[in-house]
């Protein structure tokens, strides 16, 4: 199998279309997948899309099966992912994670938060979230009217997903709104998992730079409403530099 980037798709799209197109071949129409390319082999400047091409190796002969395995130092050509009998595609073994070694001099475990400074700042969060939550859901007509005259018209519906799902793990209890870091932290969680496109990136972008730079105090003391206004300006800043956007930018 050889799956194929037209060009401009992303090497995490291209991965998620192999191991679907493997899945079907093997699970579907039961057949047994030996060989997996997965690259750049003919592209159209930066199209959006792949290719996938099925060779069946029944009646192929072995000097033709060698010259698929073969090494080259072709630039374009990546090595094939090759499955052995009776043992596992490579590609099938997740990578196990490695975590980084502690800095000399510090703990191993969970950095201490800093105390909140803020009065109520759970209840003031959990009304505001709800109240931004009703706002956004309620004005999904409105921008996507916006968008569809200067865009491509899915910002609203974009931003009422994000709304919705932040409403609903308000309401199931499962944002940490006792620390500003953690509440910004769950925020980030909750736009990752339910908005796309740009905005859902840089509002996730955002959310984890507040989340951050809320986990320590400046002055060493607690976390205080002047610090959370220099975390949302961090945050804003952010945005700012992945986005492109400038102030005065329309």
């Amino acid at each position: 199998v050889l799956v194929n980037n037209l060009g401009g798709t992303s090497n995490f799209e291209m991965s998620l279309l192999a191991r679907s197109v493997v899945s079907r071949l093997e699970d579907a129409d039961s057949c047994v997948v030996s060989r997996v390319l997965v690259g750049s082999f003919m592209t159209s400047f930066d199209m959006q899309g792949a290719s996938v091409s099925v060779l069946p190796l029944r009646d192929v002969t072995e000097d033709i099966v060698a010259l698929l395995d073969k090494e080259t130092t072709a630039p374009a050509w990546v090595g094939c992912d090759v499955l052995e009998n009776g043992k596992a595609r490579p590609s099938s073994s997740e990578i196990p994670e490695v975590a980084a070694a502690a800095a000399p001099g510090t703990a191993s475990g969970p950095a201490q938060l800093p105390p909140v400074e803020v009065e109520d700042f759970a209840d003031l969060a959990r009304a505001a979230l709800a109240a931004c939550s009703a706002a956004l859901a309620e004005a999904e007509p409105l921008l996507t009217k916006y968008d569809t005259i200067v865009g491509d018209g899915d910002c609203g519906l974009t931003m009422k997903r994000g709304a919705d799902e932040v409403a609903s793990r308000l309401a199931a209890g499962s944002l940490r709104l006792g620390h500003p870091s953690t509440a910004f932290a769950d925020l980030a969680d909750a736009v990752s998992s339910s908005m796309g496109g740009t905005s859902g990136i840089l509002l996730e972008l955002m959310f984890r730079k507040i989340g951050v730079a809320l986990s320590s105090s400046p002055s060493g003391g607690g976390i205080a409403a002047a610090d959370m206004a220099e975390a949302f300006k961090a945050g804003v800043e952010a945005v700012s530099f992945y986005g492109g956007a400038q102030e005065g930018s329309r």
